[in-house]
């Protein structure tokens, strides 16, 4: 479908937020922060985990993993 992971991650943790808060859980201003930013970062830092983990793995092995 061509979305992007951080979009996902975003969807994902908004609805686990509302079944937690129709659960009775707590929602605070940080949950919805953490529901929010954590899409964006890992978004962010998969470039970074990609080229640390050419090094020890060897660039075909990241290559494979991201197939």
């Amino acid at each position: 479908m061509g979305w992007g992971i951080g979009k996902v991650r975003i969807g994902i943790e908004c609805t686990v937020t509302l079944f937690g808060f129709l659960l009775g859980g707590p929602v605070s201003v940080g949950t919805l922060v953490t529901a929010l930013a954590i899409g964006p970062l890992i978004k962010q830092f998969i470039p970074l985990w990609e080229r640390m983990m050419a090094k020890p793995f060897g660039k075909e092995a990241v290559t494979n993993l991201a197939e």
